[in-house]
C-alpha cells in the first residue's frame, strides 16, 4: 500500500519554530482523532466525544485549536523541542523536516512479528531565519501566521477527500491500529 503524503514548507524565525509545528501537527491531529471506543459485544461499539482547546501563539499571529489530551500535547511537543535544537547545532544547519505519521500494524510473514504500514504521512519542511530588527520580526510574525491559515485550511481539504483511511477495526484486532 502506497502512503499518502503531503509536504508543508515555512519560513520562520527561531523563537516560531515550536509554534508553526505544533499548529500544524495539532490541527492534523484533531482531524485523525475519535474518541474512546466503548464495546458493547462483538460488532457494537459507541465512539465517545473529544474535548478541544483554543492556543493563541506568542510569536505568530495566529490561534488554533487542539485535542484536549494534555498526555498528546506533552509527547507532541517533546519532539517538536528536540528538532527545535537540532536546529540550534553548532554547524549552523538552519532548515530540516520532521514528520508526523499514521499507520497501521500487520501481521508480517514467519518469522517476523508485526509490521507497521504507514497510510499518511505529513512533513514539515522548516526554513529558519534571522531577522535584524523588530519591523522584521512583525512582518516575519503576520506572514508566518497567513502561511499557517493557509497550511489548516490546506490540511481541512485534504482530510475531506474520500481517500484511503484504515477501517475501524473490530475490538480483538484494535490494538493493531494506531498512529
Amino acid at each position: 500500500m502506497n502512503a499518502r503524503s503531503q509536504v508543508f514548507e515555512l519560513s520562520v524565525e527561531g523563537r516560531q519554530i515550536e509554534e508553526a509545528i505544533l499548529s500544524i501537527f495539532h490541527s492534523i491531529l484533531l482531524h485523525r482523532t475519535s474518541g474512546k471506543f466503548n464495546y458493547k459485544r462483538e460488532g457494537s461499539y459507541s465512539i465517545g466525544t473529544v474535548g478541544m482547546v483554543d492556543v493563541d501563539c506568542d510569536f505568530v499571529n495566529s490561534t488554533f485549536v487542539r485535542v484536549d489530551s494534555d498526555d498528546l500535547h506533552r509527547a507532541l511537543k517533546r519532539q517538536v523541542a528536540e528538532f527545535r535544537e537540532s536546529l540550534k547545532s553548532p554547524e549552523g544547519l538552519r532548515s530540516g523536516q520532521i514528520s508526523l505519521e499514521f499507520y497501521q500494524k500487520k501481521k508480517a510473514r514467519w518469522p517476523f512479528g508485526m509490521e507497521n504500514i504507514p497510510w499518511e504521512i505529513w512533513t514539515v519542511k522548516l526554513n529558519v531565519v534571522t531577522l535584524a530588527n523588530e519591523h522584521e520580526r512583525q512582518i516575519c510574525r503576520e506572514k508566518v501566521g497567513e502561511a499557517l491559515a493557509e497550511k489548516i485550511i490546506c490540511i481541512a481539504g485534504v482530510m475531506n477527500r474520500p481517500e484511503y483511511v484504515p477501517k475501524c477495526q473490530i475490538n480483538r484486532t484494535l490494538q493493531m491500529f494506531l498512529m
